[in-house]
């Protein structure tokens, strides 16, 4: 009975020492989250008013011009924007093949969708829920927020809410 007793006076005094220093180290680590996503905020903030991304918008690489914007740098945006700078005045740059080779682009929607005129109308929005619901998101390092529940999109172009 005595062991017993000592051995659980013995833990709870470790767990009195250890315990704010578990606490302290899960208070660090979520803090370095925290300042870690504002960084990364801050990144993109400032990389929509960058020099790259107007010249991107501008020059219709894309057909859509919310295609930059969902793509996903394949490295930190301000390396890419400080090569950008670096060649982008060199006599054979190509600002589709620079883009194209730091950033990744977005996944493309399958829109091939056919309304079958014999539904009824309740018929039709059954149909189209496959369409148009989307897994929760994994997705880090783009403009999109992860969601951590399936969604529903409103169809065409969006691939988000």
């Amino acid at each position: 009975m005595y062991k017993k007793t000592v051995s659980i006076w013995i833990f709870n005094v470790l767990l009195l020492f250890l315990l704010p220093s578990c606490t302290s180290l899960l208070e660090k680590e979520n803090a370095r989250d925290a300042a870690a996503e504002k960084i990364h905020i801050r990144d993109f903030q400032e990389f929509y008013q960058s020099e790259l991304f107007k010249a991107v918008q501008l020059a219709g690489i894309f057909d859509d011009s919310k295609t930059f914007v969902d793509c996903k740098p394949l490295m930190g945006l301000r390396k890419i924007q400080i090569s950008y700078l670096a060649e982008k005045d060199n006599r054979d740059f190509d600002l589709s093949e620079f883009v194209h080779s730091h950033f990744s682009l977005p996944e493309q929607i399958n829109l091939e969708f056919t309304t079958d005129q014999n539904k009824n109308m309740f018929q039709h929005i059954e149909s189209l829920w496959p369409v148009l619901t989307r897994d929760k998101d994994t997705v880090h390092n783009s403009s999109l927020i992860p969601l951590p529940n399936p969604y529903v999109v409103p169809g065409g172009r969006f691939r988000e809410i």
